[in-house]
């Protein structure tokens, strides 16, 4: 073993535990692939690893509203800082495009 070999064990070893453990892990070559599950790992040193994340729970709210210029556009609210209410009345709300939606995305 090498020390770039070690360091790669190293870098890996909570994916390593999580895979010995039962849990999915997921690979990609590099950034523009994506993650994409895999069942037995080799963990090469060209390939980069993680945990599947849990998935990721978001909630929006589409809405028309008209820009300084008279241009319709769509808007999209979460909640957090402000709430529905401050959205709707804003001068250039125009209405809500049904309620809320929730999803569970995986990231």
């Amino acid at each position: 073993m090498d020390r770039n070999q070690a360091k790669f064990i190293l870098d890996n070893i909570e994916v390593l535990k999580a895979f010995s453990e039962g849990k999915a892990v997921q690979y990609r070559h590099d950034d523009s692939d994506g993650w994409q599950e895999i069942d037995n790992p080799s963990f090469s040193p060209a390939t980069e690893y993680r945990v599947k994340p849990d998935p990721v729970t978001i909630s929006f709210r589409r809405y028309l509203w008209r820009d300084g210029q008279g241009k319709i556009k769509l808007g999209l609210w979460t909640p957090g800082i402000f709430g529905q209410d401050a959205v709707s009345v804003f001068d250039g709300f125009i209405k809500w495009l049904g309620e809320t939606i929730t999803e569970e995305v995986e990231i």
